[in-house]
């Protein structure tokens, strides 16, 4: 019984039987070495998660000492102790459904490789609480670090009996198919496989994608691409630059072993990138990492369903495709599905590539003799000029839906909202500035030499001895930085500014409203160019969406500057987190930006000490359960996405 409860959260994610221990786990083997699985739970959260000591004996029984964990829960989610898994547990804590500090990223790609690149029989295991966003978020970050496309495992223990069945029919139909005198249900049961298999890989029709299921559809080029905006030729200066990396240029730092008490003896070998093994674009790269996870993170849709991935005559076809990567998965829930976890990854593609922002991250001297060393300039200030909303005109039950939730919330005693019952509103909100300076300090100081480099450690980057600290001081750890729980105990993401609707700017076309929110008086909000954001949209006291931004990887040098020079990013419904249920409506949401002068005396305003500033995040959390509800009673989302909603409002 609690198995099926299991399978029933565990939703659309794969799960992995293993025979031999008699075990049903939340986990995938997303290539030999790389493992994600939902949170080890105890407790009643054991009957419908994985049970810790099942993943215990999972991990010891299958390889041993030789895997390594990665936590990606805050503390005031859910922990445990580093002995739970013999002391092989690292800590990269960020709020569920978000995305994470930027700085994360290398910082986990590089802990991951310096720990697989010890020995080839070492895994890393990622897992947050469902074991999807924030887990693939991370997962992907490593792969796409790799000198060579990740593949999908090899090794057929790493495969369920049913799925290695069908990846070897596929791979060898004749060897694999039963004998003629095997029994007919034996014949019957391999020839229902093979055609599921088959029909799970046939592309749909095109022109069938609505809007509706846009945003959860396989990965290709173009999304990614569109997801974060980039100059016209950005795509083609990034291919060049691959194309430029020699072998040389990865060869360079010394190899570290991670972590040094669990070392091991036997020598490790670099693959060494090549520029044939470089040469495709950092967002066909992407995708491909994308779809690879998907594929082996969640179940493919039965081969009833007559849903399938888009194709095009202008995309690869499946036998030119590289064999590693394997084909698009099936259109359904994507593994990593958040919009603005996918928009992070295009981020990191191009840092990787050595083609991020000018002057983000300004690398330290190599091999650096100090973190302070070489400071990186003043930051970039940018202001928010307006947000403009685009949507359906909400009428009928749909408003008395918003209206009944704004009563319901001022009984509750919450905070009154800036704007109407019914008016659109905003809310910014950042992780805390020390926190991310922390992050990004170590980012520069582990960060080895050479293009690619940024998601590699260099020799002695995983310890760093404070800039103020006294002569002889004790050197900092890497593990020490979410050790006490300083970050992650209260909530990590607080809000610092509202935008209301500007009097007069509202416009309509036929059923569809533009609504224009600003700042009042100040003419915009001041914001770092290099730091991460969210804005949260509202209705009222009625959550609709929200996403993260870093503004800096939208505007091109020079752009944003002078008088008039105002950089529009554009996000459509579907790049936009949570735009389910009441946010359905949304069409699309453009955030006006534009440069402050150098010199300027400008500074973002400060994070509220609790809750959302003026709004209370309580009274964001209330609104959003209310919306959830109404979504699944219209039956505009399913009781899954409407409790997604209602989760992801939880910082």
């Amino acid at each position: 019984m609690t198995d099926f409860v299991r399978r029933i959260v565990s939703g659309q994610k794969a799960r992995f039987k293993d025979g031999e221990l008699h075990l049903d786990l939340d986990l995938s083997y997303i290539t030999d070495n790389v493992i994600v699985m939902g949170y080890p739970a105890t407790g009643l959260e054991g009957l419908y998660r994985n049970r810790r000591e099942d993943a215990q004996k999972f991990l010891a029984h299958r390889h041993g000492t030789n895997f390594w964990v990665f936590n990606f829960c805050p503390v005031r989610e859910n922990t445990y102790d580093a002995a739970v898994f013999g002391g092989r547990m690292s800590r990269y804590p960020f709020p569920d459904h978000h995305a994470p500090p930027l700085a994360l990223l290398p910082l986990v790609a590089r802990e991951m490789r310096l720990w697989l690149d010890g020995a080839p029989e070492r895994v890393a295991v990622l897992h947050c609480k469902a074991g999807k966003g924030r887990s693939g978020t991370l997962a992907c970050a490593y792969l796409l670090s790799l000198n060579a496309p990740p593949s999908a495992p090899r090794l057929e223990r790493n495969y369920t009996k049913k799925e290695w069945a069908r990846h070897t029919a596929l791979a060898h139909p004749t060897l694999q198919a039963p004998d003629a005198a095997a029994p007919a249900a034996t014949q019957k049961a391999w020839a229902k496989d093979r055609a599921e298999e088959l029909m799970d890989r046939m592309p749909g029709d095109q022109g069938t994608m609505g809007t509706e299921t846009a945003a959860d559809t396989d990965a290709d080029e173009a999304s990614v691409r569109a997801a974060a905006q980039p100059p016209p030729d950005l795509v083609e200066r990034v291919s060049e630059r691959l194309e430029g990396v020699k072998a040389e240029d990865h060869g360079q730092a010394a190899r570290v072993e991670s972590p040094a008490a669990l070392s091991t003896d036997a020598p490790a070998t670099p693959v060494l990138a090549t520029a044939a093994s470089r040469s495709t674009t950092s967002s066909s790269a992407l995708a491909n990492v994308l779809n690879l996870h998907t594929s082996r993170r969640m179940r493919p849709r039965p081969s009833s369903n007559s849903s399938s991935s888009t194709s095009s005559p202008d995309k690869e076809s499946e036998a030119d495709a590289p064999p590693a990567r394997g084909p698009p998965p099936k259109k359904g829930r994507q593994g990593v599905s958040i919009p603005s976890q996918r928009r992070w990854l295009y981020y990191w593609s191009l840092l990787l590539a050595g083609e991020g922002p000018a002057g983000f991250w300004p690398a330290l001297p190599h091999p650096p003799t100090s973190p302070a060393h070489d400071p990186p300039p003043a930051p970039e200030r940018v202001r928010v000029r307006e947000v403009r909303v685009r949507m359906a005109e909400q009428t009928g039950v749909r408003i008395g839906v918003i209206k009944a939730a704004s009563r319901v919330l001022d009984r509750a005693g919450r905070r009154p909202a800036p704007a109407g019952p019914t008016e659109l509103w905003a809310s910014l909100a950042r992780y805390d500035d020390a926190l991310v300076e922390t992050l990004e300090r170590w980012e520069r100081w582990g960060r080895a030499p050479g293009v690619g480099g940024i998601g590699r450690r260099r020799e002695g980057g995983d310890a760093m001895v404070p800039a103020a600290a006294a002569d002889g001081a004790a050197a900092e750890s890497i593990q020490e930085v979410f050790a006490d729980g300083r970050w992650d105990a209260q909530k990590m993401v607080r809000s610092f500014a509202s935008l209301g609707v500007v009097a007069g700017e509202e416009k309509r076309e036929g059923k569809v409203v533009t609504a224009t929110l600003g700042a009042k008086e100040t003419g915009g909000v001041i914001i770092d160019a290099h730091r991460e954001v969210r804005f949260k949209i509202y209705m009222g006291k009625v959550f609709l969406c929200w996403f993260w931004l870093i503004p800096a990887f939208h505007m091109a040098e020079g752009e944003g500057e002078g008088e008039g020079g105002v950089v529009t990013v554009r996000l459509k419904r579907e790049d936009l987190d949570f735009a389910v249920g009441l946010g359905a409506a949304l069409i699309e949401v453009e955030v006006a930006l534009e440069r402050v002068p150098a010199g300027a005396a400008s500074e973002p305003p400060a994070r509220a000490l609790s809750g959302e500033s003026e709004v209370g995040q309580a009274q964001g959390k209330g609104g959003g359960v209310v919306e959830a509800a109404a979504g699944i009673l219209e039956g505009a989302v399913g009781v899954r996405e409407g409790v997604e909603v209602q989760q992801g409002l939880e910082d």
